[in-house]
């Protein structure tokens, strides 16, 4: 099992590695997004994740606050 898990954390740090200039602008494009809370306004960071995550291909779902 622990072989496994030293496994994974290789995988996700050479492909963290590989794509880290992306990470960085997602990261930055993100922070500059306003959701101060309080008032707790997560709209448009929410509707940027949601692009991102479809982009992958994923199926993400937004909750109502």
């Amino acid at each position: 099992m622990e072989l496994d898990k030293n496994r994974l954390r290789e995988r996700v740090s050479l492909r963290v590695e590989a794509h880290r200039d992306d990470l960085i602008a997602i990261t930055q494009d993100l922070v500059r997004i306003p959701s101060v809370n309080p008032p707790g306004d997560y709209g448009e960071i929410s509707q940027r994740m949601f692009g991102l995550y479809k982009a992958e291909g994923l199926e993400p779902v937004v909750c109502p606050s």
